[in-house]
């Protein structure tokens, strides 16, 4: 695909479930389709079409982050 002069070539697409907490402006549970694509010409620039739910779809531009790199934390109950 071309899009603002710049080859993409497919990298994943499907759709999930998501359970939000907090102020998401979403729902509590959903479903989200989306499309990813990566930038030919470099190996870390990504595309991402996102829909939520069944509405609009979102467009957004950024890189893909080295997994080393990335940490989370998961919240440990008090029981």
């Amino acid at each position: 695909m071309s899009l603002d002069g710049r080859d993409w070539s497919l990298l994943a697409a499907g759709s999930l479930t998501y359970t939000a907490e907090g102020d998401t402006g979403l729902g509590l549970q959903g479903t989200c389709e989306f499309v990813e694509f990566v930038a030919v010409d470099t190996d870390d620039a990504v595309l991402v079409y996102e829909s939520f739910d069944g509405g609009m779809w979102e467009i957004s531009v950024g890189r893909l982050a080295d997994p080393a790199r990335v940490r989370s934390y998961r919240e440990v109950s008090g029981d």
